[in-house]
């Protein structure tokens, strides 16, 4: 039985009977007329994308030598890829004219609908019988088969040298039966997929233009009659228009802030700046205004039947359903990026499935990579994905999956924190989300990098929860915070804790975190007040732990301004309340405090409880932690006279708080060897530890350790006849000890008195050059 093939390609009718596999054609058989250089105009507006239009002209230029009449080869093909809106059409048609000249037997266009409105994507047959009709075949000489039409495709595209433009593609599958089959031809494809299945093709990806550029597209289309800034013109060639009220010229510092609102998006720049434009009245600090208090940003980005919010929705709508689902879920996040693990919590998956919902979103440009195995939304796409997740989802769904994700980043902060801590957090509430999947963190490295990658998303999901299980995260996080030095983040945050906990536990323990984040910062008044209430809080809670990490802090704080039996006895307690709580990591941490209070006051001590100390810190891979105990076996090998045991165990110490990353406590060790250095008299040594510690810290980041450093180097210039060098050094370290209460005060004075003595003595001897 014969079947009767008949549609409309490219305006015109079809038609083809297929006969016991053969193929005859119906209607004219006269040749319709080539129309071989339908290529859109190029736009006048076009700015930037310089560097990846020299990528595509250098990717598709014929070389030289090339015969006008090419045999049979590779044809390039350049795939052209990027997010909604971001100007892929555009682009693709500005780097086709410059290539134009060099493909004299046609430029070809033809959109392929991927993700046009309303319209599926065009079927490679289609396509290819569209590119024949443009190639001059009178539709009734159009085979009704595909392969067929492909092969008469490549037949009629032999030896020419032409310029195929495919727009929109929607997958590779469509664009493979179009390409020619010999040299002389080149093909451009743009879509908002990669098209990783075509692996011969080059593709260049088409990101977010830079600020600047952003910005002076909007002044090109933006520009109103009579601004002196007419689309097309450059920057300097408008430099000299007269703006007057027409324009937004004189507004250009707003524009930084304008095109950011758009995402830096050329579509969403495009249609506010035709908004500008046709409202005469409107000033660029309107534009923002609106953007700025508009409930949803996309909102004001439309124009007629063209919309940023609608161009985001045609790739939405092409997904799969339970892909539509993960895209609404990773709405709901409240930071900026996040990987397989945290998606699969907001998802309530596992991780190898969020991972390849991630990919399959990443391939659609629905979402970017910025750093392997961390996924970021445009601003944009972002804030469609949440108005996507709270038009179509449930409200106890959209609040099932924020739980899951805290107790997600709950439990994980905790296993990443041990490996920073301090002091051990109070205990975890009881929570009723179901538990996810977390990443292995079995070593300080893996504990570090996800600590530093979720460090955002940790800060975000506090704030957005600030009375939930969320406000346990900053007591999980502080060690890290504390020694990486994020001391701003770690007091917003403890002071929310402090602010809205509600068990009298977890608000002891914000306010004892806030307090030691505030000495960090040299902020003692406040410290003190902070720590006594977290006392007092903890003690009537009847909360043993937290009492003693009060008091384990309070000791500390004594020992350093100088109040040595207060801080004996605070640490005694401490340490009695540790073993009462079975708190090994407390316990260690007290006798190491101990040991160093002992060897500042000089009292005899052993070992023994230091070595203890260090093994149950590498018991729990506790870099800083071990750093402590080390520095303070070095410091009790220096006071029993060892000193090469003395400088291992101190270098070592050096090690682990450089590995850990903290600034503050590698100054601390290096002090203390130049310390060591200079009582074996070893002045060049000692002061190449001194200057060391000027490279890695400040006086407003660590003015105890910038004091020591300069009055060890002042001491060293006193030794060397260098009085007045040295005595400026040392009023400076004092000025330093003394704005913290530091005890190190009185010994900094003792040895400017002896080198105003040594100058007295010397008849004024003035010291030399450094």
């Amino acid at each position: 039985m014969d079947n009767l093939v008949e549609g409309q390609v490219g305006g015109h009718l079809v038609q083809a009977r297929d006969i016991s596999g053969g193929v005859t054609f119906c209607g004219s058989p006269e040749p319709a007329t080539a129309a071989t250089r339908t290529l859109p105009s190029d736009i006048p507006s076009f700015t930037g994308r310089h560097t990846e239009t020299e990528r595509v002209v250098a990717a598709l230029a014929p070389p030289a030598a090339q015969p006008e009449a090419a045999g049979t080869g590779v044809v390039p093909v350049v795939v052209i890829d990027g997010m909604a809106g971001a100007g892929k059409t555009t682009f693709a048609v500005h780097a086709a004219h410059r290539l134009a000249a060099r493909y004299p037997d046609g430029q070809i266009f033809l959109r392929l609908h991927g993700h046009s409105p309303g319209q599926a994507p065009v079927e490679p047959a289609d396509a290819l019988a569209a590119l024949l009709l443009d190639a001059g075949v009178a539709p009734a000489r159009i085979p009704a088969e595909t392969g067929a039409r492909e092969r008469l495709w490549r037949d009629r595209m032999a030896g020419k040298r032409i310029l195929l433009l495919l727009d929109d593609a929607a997958g590779s599958d469509q664009v493979r039966p179009l390409l020619p089959g010999t040299a002389g031809a080149a093909v451009l494809v743009t879509s908002r997929r990669r098209l990783a299945g075509m692996p011969a093709a080059r593709p260049v990806t088409i990101g977010v233009p830079p600020g600047e550029e952003a910005a002076e597209l909007f002044l090109r289309l933006a520009a109103r009659p009579g601004s002196g800034r007419e689309a097309g013109q450059s920057g300097a060639a408008a430099e000299g228009g007269a703006a007057g009220e027409s324009g937004p010229a004189g507004e250009d510092g707003g524009l930084v802030e304008l095109v950011e609102l758009c995402g830096r998006l050329p579509l969403a720049i495009a249609l506010v700046a035709g908004r500008f434009k046709h409202r005469p009245a409107w000033t660029v600090t309107d534009l923002i205004a609106d953007l700025r208090a508009a409930r949803d940003r996309l909102a004001p980005m439309c124009a007629e039947d063209v919309s940023v919010a609608g161009a985001f929705d045609r790739s939405y709508q092409g997904l799969p359903p339970d892909h539509r689902r993960f895209f609404r879920r990773l709405g709901l996040l409240p930071g900026t990026d996040v990987d397989a693990y945290g998606a699969a919590a907001l998802a309530g998956t596992d991780p190898v499935t969020s991972g390849a919902f991630l990919s399959d979103l990443y391939d659609c440009h629905l979402i970017g990579e910025p750093a392997r195995g961390r996924f970021r939304f445009h601003d944009l796409v972002a804030v469609h994905a949440r108005a996507l997740a709270a038009a179509e989802d449930d409200p106890a769904g959209r609040t099932a999956a924020r739980d899951r994700l805290v107790v997600y980043y709950l439990r994980t902060s905790r296993d990443a924190g041990r490996f920073f801590a301090s002091h051990t957090p109070v205990p975890a509430g009881a929570s009723t989300a179901p538990p996810t999947a977390s990443p292995p963190l079995t070593t300080w490295q893996d504990a570090a990098g996800w600590l530093a990658a979720e460090r955002a998303n940790l800060h975000a999901a506090v704030h957005q929860d600030p009375s939930g299980p969320a406000l346990r995260i900053p007591q999980a996080v502080h060690g890290f915070l504390a020694v990486t030095g994020h001391w701003d983040q770690a007091r917003t945050l403890h002071r929310l804790g402090a602010r809205h906990a509600r068990d009298p536990r977890v608000r002891a323990a914000a306010l004892l975190d806030l307090s030691i984040v505030e000495y960090l910062s040299a902020d003692q008044r406040s410290a003190k007040t902070h720590l006594l209430r977290a006392l007092a809080l903890s003690r009537a809670a009847g909360d043993l732990l937290g009492e003693a990490n009060a008091l384990y802090y309070q000791g500390m704080g004594k020992h350093l301004t100088g109040r040595v039996d207060g801080a004996r006895r605070a640490l005694r307690d401490a340490l009695g309340l540790y073993r009462r709580a079975g708190d090994r990591l407390g316990e260690a941490n007290a006798l190491v405090r101990l040991t160093e209070l002992a060897v500042s006051t000089g009292v005899p001590v052993q070992a023994a409880d230091v070595a203890r100390a260090l093994r149950v810190h590498r018991g729990l891979g506790n870099l800083t932690g071990q750093g402590d105990a080390l520095h303070a076996l070095g410091r009790l090998q220096h006071a029993n006279g060892e000193p090469e045991a003395a400088s291992g165990s101190l270098t070592e110490a050096l090690t682990r708080y450089r590995d850990a990353g903290s600034r503050l406590l590698e100054a601390n060790a290096l002090n203390s060897l130049g310390e060591l250095a200079l009582a074996r008299g070893r002045p060049d040594e000692a002061r190449t530890y001194f200057e060391q510690v000027r490279r890695v810290s400040d006086a407003e980041f660590a003015p105890r350790e910038c004091g020591r450093a300069l009055e060890g180097i002042g001491r060293i210039q006193l030794g060397r006849g260098r009085l007045d060098e040295g005595a400026d050094l040392l009023r400076e370290a004092i000025r330093l000890y003394r704005s913290i209460n530091c005890p190190y005060t009185e010994r900094a004075e003792a040895a400017l008195r002896e080198g105003a003595f040594r100058e007295t003595a010397g008849g004024g001897v003035q010291g030399g050059a450094r």
